[in-house]
């Protein structure tokens, strides 16, 4: 499998400015993983992060990194992310920087950021992700 990430010069700044790809293109796949809205939920259910976008971020990265290994993948071979948060003024900037440290800011995911009026339970984002093998 071949991954190969552009960034059109003639497309705004994505990469520096906002921390993603705008295009993928994957060859020679092999298998396609989906993966559902991770919440900030740790296994019993419970609420990570009360309050907390950066810890409520990292424990959806968390769960995202669990449900990537079940299907025999890694953030590596994620490539395509949508992000559903409640606030799109204040939430970006400590999803960043998390997303950064998941992914780097190299070569990260394409993405796109959805803000709804709530989630449940005082959760403040839900990940969910598109992977190839």
């Amino acid at each position: 499998m071949h991954v190969e990430h552009i960034n059109p010069k003639n497309v705004y700044d994505s990469l520096s400015t906002r921390g993603y790809t705008q295009v993928i293109t994957a060859t020679g796949v092999q298998k396609l993983v989906f993966i559902s809205g991770q919440l900030p939920l740790d296994e019993n259910n419970k609420l990570i992060g009360e309050g907390d976008i950066e810890a409520q971020t990292r424990a959806c990265y968390e769960n995202l990194r669990k449900s990537l290994a079940s299907a025999g993948a890694d953030f590596s071979n994620v490539v395509r992310m949508t992000t559903y948060i409640t606030d799109l003024i204040e939430h970006p900037k400590g999803i960043r920087k998390v997303r950064a440290e998941y992914f780097g800011t190299e070569t990260p995911p394409t993405s796109t950021m959805i803000e709804i009026p709530r989630l449940l339970n005082n959760m403040l984002i839900e990940v969910e992700a598109l992977a190839v093998i």
